[in-house]
Order: C-alpha cells, then sequence, then structure tokens
C-alpha cells in the first residue's frame, strides 16, 4: 500500500475518532450542564445564597461600618519596631505575665500615634452592617479588612482598656471591651470564612483582656449583670450565625470558580499547564460541571452543623475528611475550593468555652458579692444567675471548677480532652494540642 493513501486511512481514522470524542464531550456537557441547572434551580428555590448580591443585605453607606473602617486603615500608624513591641508584650501577656512599666510606657506611645484609629472603634461597632468588598466583583476578587491591622488594633484596644482598669476605672475598661467584643463581632458580617476567623480571634482577645481587667479587683454586682447577660447562649448563637455566613461564602466562591472563565485560570495553575491548557480545560469541562453538581452539597452538610455542639462532631468529621479524600481525579474544582473545615469549627468551640467560662466566673463574682464567698460548685449559681451549669463544648460535661486560694478557677478541657489544671496555650497550632489546652476564666481572690 502506497505511503499517501496509507496516511489518508490514517487521517480519515484519526478524525473519526475526532468527531467520536467531540460528539461525546457534547453528549456528556448538555447531560452534565442539565443536571447542574437543575440543581442550582433547586437551591435558589430554597432561598440558599448562590452569588454574592445573595449574600449580602441592603447596607446604605451611612449606616455601613466599612465605610469607617477603611478610613481607619488609612490612618494606622505603625512601624517596625512598633510591630515588634506589640508583638513580644502581647506574647508575652497570653502567658500569663504581667505588662512591665516600660512596656506601658512604649504602648502608650504607640496608643496615642493610633488614637484615631482607636477612636473609631465604637462608632463602628455602632453601625448596622459592615461591607467592605464591591457588589460587583467576583468573590475571589472582593476585597476584604487587612487582617492585621484588625488584629493589632483589636490587641492596642485590649492593652488600653487593662491599662485604665488598673488606673482604678474597672466599669470604663469593661465598658471598651464589650464594645471591644460588638466591633469584632461587626466585622466579621463582611462575607467570608476569613473575616469570620478573623472576628474570632479578635473576640477571644476581648474576652482574655475582660478577665484579666476584673482579676483581683473590686468591681459590685450592679456591673458585672449587664455584662453576665451579654456573655450568653445568644452571643454564641451569634457566632454561628457569622460562621454560616462564612460557610455560604464558600459555597459562592466555590460557584463563581467552577461557573466562570476563573475556573480555567484556577485549574491551569493547579495542574493543567504548557500549551494544552485552554482545550484541556475545553474537554473536561462537562466534567467540572458534574464536580460542581456532585460536591456542592457539601456545603450544606457543613452549614447543618453550625450549631451542633463541637463534642458531637467527631464522626462527621471523620465522613468529611473521607469525602474529601475519595474525590476523583476530574474534581479539580472541589479540590481547589473547598476547605478543610474542622480546623474552623474547632476555633469556634474555643470561643464557645471563653464565653462559657467566663458566664461562669462572672456569676461565681456576682455571688460573692452577694453571699461573702464564692459558690462551692457551680450548680450552687442555678437558677438565680445561671440557667444551667455551663458545658464544656468539648466533652459535652459540666465546666471544671474548683477553688484555688482564696479565688477560683473553672476552664474546658479543651481538644485534648485532658484536664491540664487550667493551663492554656493561647496560639493553637493544630488540632489536638499536647498539653496546657484548657481555656479558662481564674480569679486570685
Amino acid at each position: 500500500m502506497r505511503l499517501p493513501k496509507i496516511l489518508t486511512r490514517i487521517g480519515v481514522v484519526l478524525l473519526i475518532v475526532a468527531a467520536g470524542v467531540m460528539l461525546a464531550r457534547a453528549v456528556l456537557n448538555t447531560t452534565e450542564g442539565r443536571r447542574l441547572a437543575r440543581t442550582l434551580a433547586g437551591l435558589k428555590a430554597e432561598g440558599i445564597p448562590l452569588t454574592v448580591e445573595d449574600l449580602l443585605d441592603p447596607c446604605p453607606d451611612e449606616k455601613n461600618g466599612a465605610s469607617l473602617w477603611k478610613a481607619a486603615e488609612e490612618l494606622y500608624a505603625f512601624k517596625g519596631e512598633d510591630i515588634k513591641l506589640l508583638n513580644e508584650v502581647y506574647q508575652r501577656f497570653v502567658r500569663g505575665h504581667p505588662v512591665e512599666t516600660e512596656d506601658w510606657a512604649s504602648l502608650g506611645r504607640l496608643i496615642e500615634k493610633n488614637r484615631r484609629v482607636l477612636d473609631l472603634i465604637p462608632e463602628i461597632a455602632g453601625r448596622s452592617c459592615f461591607q467592605y468588598g464591591a457588589l460587583d466583583a467576583r468573590s475571589w476578587e472582593r476585597k476584604i479588612p487587612d487582617a492585621i491591622k484588625l488584629i493589632r488594633t483589636v490587641r492596642l484596644w485590649g492593652f488600653e482598656s487593662l491599662r485604665i482598669a488598673e488606673n482604678g476605672d474597672v466599669r470604663g475598661a469593661l465598658d471598651r471591651l464589650r464594645t471591644g467584643l460588638r466591633f469584632a463581632s461587626r466585622c466579621a458580617e463582611e462575607p467570608s470564612l476569613i473575616t469570620y476567623l478573623i472576628a474570632l480571634a479578635n473576640m477571644k482577645t476581648c474576652l482574655l483582656f475582660l478577665n484579666e481587667s476584673l482579676s483581683g479587683r473590686e468591681a459590685g454586682g450592679e456591673l458585672l449583670l449587664p455584662i453576665l447577660g451579654e456573655l450568653d447562649e445568644g452571643l454564641i448563637e451569634r457566632r454561628q450565625a457569622l460562621l454560616k455566613g462564612g460557610i455560604q461564602a464558600e459555597r459562592v466562591l466555590f460557584l463563581d470558580i467552577g461557573l466562570s472563565t476563573g475556573a480555567k485560570d484556577w485549574a491551569s495553575s493547579s495542574w493543567l499547564k504548557g500549551k494544552a491548557d485552554k482545550l484541556s480545560y475545553w474537554l473536561i469541562r462537562p466534567l467540572i460541571k458534574r464536580d460542581v453538581e456532585r460536591n456542592i452539597t457539601i456545603y450544606a452538610e457543613v452549614e447543618s452543623k453550625t450549631a451542633t455542639p463541637y463534642s458531637r462532631m467527631r464522626d462527621f468529621w471523620k465522613q468529611y475528611k473521607k469525602r474529601l479524600g475519595d474525590l476523583p481525579w476530574y474534581a479539580v474544582v472541589s479540590k481547589i475550593a473547598i476547605p478543610e473545615m474542622e480546623a474552623t469549627f474547632m476555633k469556634g468551640a474555643t470561643f464557645d468555652a471563653l464565653v462559657r467560662t467566663a458566664r461562669a466566673g462572672l456569676a461565681c463574682r456576682i455571688h460573692k458579692d452577694r453571699t461573702g464567698s464564692y459558690p462551692e460548685a457551680l450548680a450552687a449559681l442555678v437558677p438565680e444567675l445561671l440557667d444551667e451549669v455551663p458545658t464544656d463544648p468539648f466533652t459535652g460535661e459540666p465546666l471544671v471548677y474548683r477553688a484555688e486560694g482564696e479565688g477560683f478557677i473553672v476552664y474546658s478541657l479543651g481538644s485534648n480532652l485532658r484536664d491540664d489544671g487550667g493551663r492554656s496555650t493561647w496560639e493553637i497550632t493544630q488540632l489536638v494540642m499536647d498539653k496546657d489546652d484548657d481555656w479558662a476564666w481564674k480569679e486570685d481572690r
């Protein structure tokens, strides 16, 4: 057989194969596209947010705390030595060391440098909404508040509040820290899992400074009762709602990646390389639709657990990890976009533990103010000051409470489920800490 005929036949075969591939691809694309469309229509009918616009309620500029925070970011004044100072003093502080006199002097200068930023916190906390990013931006292009500036600002706010308490104005310090809690919570209304985690860290910082501002200082029941009322399960429900909003924002990001041209860029950056990127993406596009249709349900499953006690979620996380580990090769969007959520939920549980230990601690203080002594057990506070004995979110059992000298300590066992004597490690570096993982409220006298 002559070479031209051989080449012609090979060409015909290749054309037939190519036509078959294109036909199969077209059929698969249509089939998967229809399935995805039906799934999304069903989700929309259920009221589930699928776009950035769906996530956000109207927020006029005069009510938007983010417009003030953007101004604060421009006023923010930290230099290299300022950053080092704040980091070092804060790390010593969370490890239980008092602030030294010379450090207070340096902190005072840093606070005054950022006075205009700090003065905006009460007004931002008092606004009714917080929307930082542009409405017309795709989810991965939407800007969020500067995390570092938020965290450093709240730490400065905490140190100034503690200094006010040390100077004798405990009421003023507590009022400021209540404002700090509202500020941190307000900033989490920008729909993003990252902003939720930033707010969580800042709310925990405020609770830490609240404990330190009260411990060993005179404060009557009339001062503590309003705070006890604010540190109730409603604050935990607020955190759960913010987490739910963060998960919903992650689902919008997942859809934006899977349904827009941006998916090619994401896929290319992860595993499709070279000149074949566009062709490869076009060929697997039907499978990306299948990936999105089959795995978007993961977000609803996680969202449904936002109010579930952390102590009852261990089996769920095993199943969650297995599902993510079993994703097929073509599940490009799922592998890129679906986050590992267990650590996020665990950090939420540490906040819940701090809220409950704070509530128990405040109730003990009020009990002493009324009776002259701390209770022998937390049950003595029910029902006059507490509806029930607060439970440890990690164990589902009552918080640990015991007298220590002239004071007391009440604490959660933390993620390692072990009694570390109320000792804490403030910075979380892993899901289960080897030691000193308790979350405590302590009074020295």
